[in-house]
């Protein structure tokens, strides 16, 4: 079997955790549900247990945040995933038919091409490789 581009990156356990952040998350609201009705059932005050409610609180906004951040990541590596393979399938067309000219493999290659009056060409490659032709 071969191996995928999201088995290297690791997708799966991104999902994993967030199936584990968002657990804790629900348990954090229970607990909060909980704590809100035991006060109100011993008639006590909400500013009782402020403390208590604030760290819950910060604890769920901690973890949302991380769950947002791993669903960036996520979403980051299914689009390079996604070039990387659009990449992949060009390059195993190109090689079928490497002994084919290729206009826009070409284009891809060649940035600039000047023309200079005194019959020159400079062309100038993708990574600032210069080469000097004489017309004749």
């Amino acid at each position: 079997m071969k191996a995928t581009i999201g088995d290297a990156i690791g997708i799966n356990g991104g999902s994993d955790e967030i199936d584990l952040l968002t657990r804790r998350v629900e348990t954090l609201n229970k607990r909060m549900i909980t704590l809100v009705n035991e006060t109100i059932q011993s008639g006590g005050d909400m500013e009782s247990n402020e403390d208590e409610f604030k760290d819950i609180s910060e604890q769920i906004e901690q973890l949302n945040r991380r769950i947002a951040a791993i669903q960036d990541s996520l979403a980051n590596d299914m689009s390079r995933q996604e070039r990387l393979e659009q990449i992949q399938k060009v390059i195993e067309q190109r090689e079928q038919n490497s002994d084919q000219y290729d206009d826009s493999i070409v284009r891809q290659m060649i940035e600039c091409i000047k023309v200079h009056s005194d019959g020159k060409l400079t062309i100038i490659f993708g990574g600032g490789y210069e080469i000097e032709e004489s017309l004749k």
